[in-house]
């Protein structure tokens, strides 16, 4: 699983998000999906742009 390219992301951010990742599977999450959806929700977010179209 990639978890980022050395040096923008540190050895000490990689094993926080292979802790989190740990926690996520043994909750019987899939880590894969648990990443995507989140990359999907930081994506929708709403824009302060956005607001003011609306």
């Amino acid at each position: 699983m990639y978890l980022g390219e050395y040096p923008a992301t540190t050895l000490k951010q990689a094993r926080e998000e292979t802790l989190r990742l740990k926690a996520e599977l043994e909750k019987g999450n899939d880590p894969r999906i648990v990443k995507k959806l989140e990359k999907k929700a930081n994506i929708e977010v709403i824009t302060v742009n956005g607001l003011l179209k609306n």
